[in-house]
């Protein structure tokens, strides 16, 4: 059985400043496949979501995302209501994203 790619990335870099964040990352990843994101703080994973999300572009290389491809992305630091519960904070996302 032949899968598709959901996302390729090819070279990607991205930097903040002077600061480099990604350098030449290059993957992809197969509709079957799950993969986790683990690193230590300021390593570059909420960048990478960023990017893989299409939420920031990469300052080189390229990113194909499949057009089947969905994927929301939740802040470090999100807004919310403190007044609301966590079940009312949780039944406020996008209603398609829910359903997953």
């Amino acid at each position: 059985m032949k899968f598709m790619n959901l996302l390729t990335m090819d070279n990607v870099s991205k930097t903040y400043g002077v600061k480099t964040i990604l350098q030449e990352i290059s993957f992809g990843i197969d509709e079957d496949e799950k993969i986790g994101l683990v690193g230590i703080n300021g390593s570059g994973k909420s960048t990478f979501l960023k990017l893989i999300a299409g939420r920031e572009e990469p300052d080189r290389g390229q990113m194909v995302r499949n057009s089947n491809l969905r994927m929301e992305y939740l802040p470090q630091n999100p807004p919310y209501d403190p007044e609301a519960t966590v079940l009312d904070t949780a039944l406020s996302g996008d209603a398609q994203a829910m359903q997953v």
